[in-house]
């Protein structure tokens, strides 16, 4: 497998119709371009890097849509030092579970929501996968990516979400630094 693979399995998720396709199953063919993430642990540290950069493109909003819960930063601060120095920090099983929303002490129920909750799902979800090295966790994160997106989220650089993942996301993933 090669960033060529990648960036072919990426163009085959874009032709995703939320009509008739498997969501998971089309972005588990990314993730299978990392090669063998459960056995290789360059495979799995390659799809984590992805992934964390992928979340950290939209983490941002969730401060900046008032949520009072750090959980999500926080998770994508831990995927990140794990990354970086191979060790969990302390309390790193409390963020692969996600949170909910809550903002002036109330749960958001505006139409704010359901981008929030996947963002929160891709961000705890990312964690978790970190443990698991499942083909479904990590699917799961960019088909949470994308609905957030498809719902209003949007990243601070502007660019679409398929652009992103080919000409910044792929190079994440195959470059050889710790950091993503």
């Amino acid at each position: 497998m090669s960033r060529e693979d990648t960036i072919a399995a990426i163009e085959r998720f874009t032709d995703f119709d939320i009509d008739e396709d498997d969501d998971l199953a089309i972005a588990r063919e990314v993730v299978a371009s990392f090669e063998d993430i459960r056995r290789d642990p360059a495979a799995h540290q390659r799809a984590v890097r992805f992934l964390c950069a992928c979340v950290k493109r939209y983490v941002w909003t969730w401060k900046s849509l008032g949520c009072e819960s750090d959980s999500p930063v926080a998770s994508v601060d831990a995927v990140q030092h794990w990354l970086d120095s191979g060790e969990f920090m302390d309390g790193f099983d409390r963020l692969c579970w996600p949170v909910a929303p809550v903002r002036n002490g109330e749960p958001v129920v505006d139409c704010d929501e359901p981008a929030l909750s996947d963002l929160s799902n891709a961000s705890s979800r990312l964690a978790y996968f970190c443990v698991t090295r499942s083909s479904t966790d990590a699917a799961a994160i960019l088909v949470s990516l994308f609905w957030a997106d498809a719902e209003g989220l949007q990243p601070q650089d502007g660019e679409g979400f398929f652009d992103w993942l080919i000409a910044t996301g792929v190079p994440i993933a195959w470059s050889n630094e710790k950091s993503g």
